[in-house]
């Protein structure tokens, strides 16, 4: 898939308000704590190749999305990992009150 269709895609989806909440709660958090091993650029990577990886096998992407926004957030070589993952394991999770 040519890279313009994957952040189309992508920017498609953020705009709905939940997965939009979750991402710019995770990317704050990220961007917060400065972590050195799974940075916010390191996440934003994984989002497209999810994206892309997603829609080539058809996967469900209001579970891939979430899953793969917050699929760092407790990673232990993160500086600040547990006071990181502390405060924001709930706290995106929450906002998507998934029924």
């Amino acid at each position: 898939m040519e890279p313009p269709k994957i952040y189309e895609e992508l920017n498609r989806r953020l705009d709905e308000p939940r997965l939009g909440k979750l991402y710019r709660a995770v990317r704050s958090a990220f961007n917060d704590k400065n972590p050195i091993a799974h940075n916010w650029e390191h996440v934003r990577r994984d989002i497209l190749n999810a994206v892309e990886i997603g829609l080539e096998e058809g996967a469900d992407m209001d579970i891939v999305l979430p899953a793969i926004i917050l699929h760092d957030l407790g990673d232990g070589r993160n500086v600040g990992r547990m006071r990181l993952a502390k405060r924001f394991s709930y706290s995106p999770v929450y906002h998507l009150r998934w029924a």
